[in-house]
């Protein structure tokens, strides 16, 4: 984790039965934590798929966030 993210860059890719988008981080940041990397599992709207943070520094605070809390 901690690795840069710049305007543009792709999160992920968000798939629905009627199309497939690449979901572009708008502002400069940090990845602090990915809650679900699993390809194919289906997801409700509204649940957490990663922890972005504006300063590296803020990333160490998500090591052991899992999202449920």
């Amino acid at each position: 984790m901690g690795d840069k993210l710049s305007p543009g860059d792709v999160l992920c890719e968000i798939e629905t039965d009627k199309a497939s988008v690449g979901f572009e981080i708008q502002d400069t940041g940090y990845l602090a934590k990915i809650i679900n990397s699993t390809p194919g599992v289906e997801m409700n709207v509204g649940d957490i798929l990663a922890v972005t943070v504006d300063e590296l520094a803020d990333v160490k605070a998500f090591e052991g966030f899992d999202g449920k809390e």
